[in-house]
């Protein structure tokens, strides 16, 4: 379904869902093995300026103070306002309490949080998921998925700061 709105045009919002066996490394730090629940949740839209909102004008500054690669690389060449988020989202009911982890992709960049100058984008990344869970979702299950984006951004962020 396509739904055009302020700031965000031709939204789409698509989940994968299933379990794979693997390591992982548990809230004691120890190395475990186990199955883990993954969830794949694509959000894809063109970024827009207008009146009420300039996600697209957002989008290039927050790369502006990223490193050179980001720039390069999170930005599709051919269709400049086109914006793929994919958060890869793998839980593990772990016996010392639940373990999540979550990758990133932005047009098919992976977006890793090794520096705190990648923490813009993971600030432009929950600010683009809250205002789509507030706004486009159709039924609950978009918003439910856009929410757990914005929730994984949240957690990962946090674990990246704790290490600071």
């Amino acid at each position: 379904m396509q739904v055009s709105f302020t700031g965000l045009k031709n939204l789409y919002i698509d989940k994968k869902s299933f379990q794979k066996f693997g390591s992982y490394i548990s809230n004691d730090h120890k190395i475990r093995r186990g199955n883990k629940d993954c969830i794949n949740i694509k959000i894809l839209c063109d970024l827009a300026d207008d009146e009420c909102g300039k996600d697209l004008t957002d989008f290039n500054q927050t790369l502006a103070n990223c490193r050179p690669c980001y720039q390069v690389n999170c930005v599709d060449r051919k269709n400049p306002q086109k914006f793929e988020l994919v958060a890869f989202r793998q839980e593990v009911p772990d016996i010392s309490g639940p373990v999540s982890m979550t990758d990133f992709k932005i047009n098919n960049y992976e977006i890793m949080l090794d520096e705190p100058q990648i923490l813009p984008m993971f600030t432009f990344m929950a600010k683009l998921s809250k205002k789509i869970a507030a706004l486009y979702p159709q039924n609950a299950a978009e918003k439910y998925y856009a929410n757990l984006v914005n929730k994984s951004v949240d957690e990962e962020a946090r674990k990246f700061i704790d290490l600071l």
